[in-house]
């Protein structure tokens, strides 16, 4: 039988690369916030195409701190699509009210829906990019008020040159991503220096400078291992997805007419 997903066969075709990067990370003795962070974070940066991106512990954080770092918190309401429990969560732990809105046949949220959730309450909408499908984020921004905010999950969708038409995005690199560390990891991505500065200070004790804590935070960085692998995966990303691509139409040609199968 196939399996659905390798982790080890990926390993194994990087096997080299990776133990250099593990050796020569070592070797530095830098594990917190070092060169691999930044460099991960610039490189990451530049392969979406935004301006700003902060390495995270996870996707999950991620989505806590993006909600935090647009100043919002209890008594504010955010519309979450229903069919995304790990979204649910992450914006919940932010200390702010979900209201879950319905999601269209590609699992992406409904627009339509979304109009009729909106209470004056609501401050936020995440729309989260699901099984390769592209939430409609322009589409949204012109049925909801300038006032509601826009945060794109993008854990699930690591694209070249996607960009980010929301207000800021999140990105996931659990292992089984097309994009996944040996481990756990996240990002945040914006256009904004003030909303990166944030998030910067909320992954590290609030601090704004070192040992200068400005409100309650905890951590949630990104490690030095973790960046040092991502950078190397990211080098392959493209090839990995264009793969993915070519299997996808493959198996659509080949069962497209297998009854029960759509």
């Amino acid at each position: 039988m196939i399996p659905f997903f390798s982790l080890a066969r990926q390993y194994r075709a990087l096997r080299r690369e990776l133990t250099r990067a593990y050796q020569e990370t070592c070797d530095a003795g830098v594990y917190i916030l070092g060169k691999n962070v930044a460099a991960f974070e610039k490189e990451f940066a530049e392969y979406i195409g935004v301006a700003h991106a902060v390495g995270v512990a996870s996707g999950t954080d991620a989505l806590t701190l993006a909600v935090r770092a647009l100043g919002l918190g209890k008594g504010d309401e955010v519309l979450v699509p229903a069919n995304s429990y790990p979204t649910v969560f992450g914006v919940a732990q932010a200390g702010v009210s979900i209201r879950l809105v319905d999601c269209q046949e590609d699992g992406t949220v409904s627009p339509s829906d979304v109009v009729r959730r909106i209470t004056p309450k609501v401050r936020a909408i995440v729309a989260v990019h699901l099984y390769g499908n592209h939430a409609d984020v322009v589409g949204l921004k012109r049925v909801i008020p300038k006032r509601i905010r826009v945060i794109e999950d993008a854990a699930q969708y690591h694209k070249k040159n996607s960009g980010l038409a929301g207000d800021i995005g999140i990105y996931s690199f659990y292992p089984t991503k097309n994009l996944g560390a040996l481990g756990d990891g996240g990002m945040v991505v914006t256009r904004s220096s003030g909303i990166a500065s944030r998030v910067r200070g909320l992954r590290m004790y609030g601090e704004k400078i070192r040992y200068k804590s400005t409100e309650v935070s905890g951590v949630s960085r990104l490690d030095e291992l973790q960046a040092a692998f991502l950078r190397i995966k990211l080098r392959h990303l493209d090839r990995w997805n264009n793969k993915r691509r070519d299997l996808a139409v493959r198996y659509i040609q080949k069962l497209g007419g297998v009854r029960g199968l759509s």
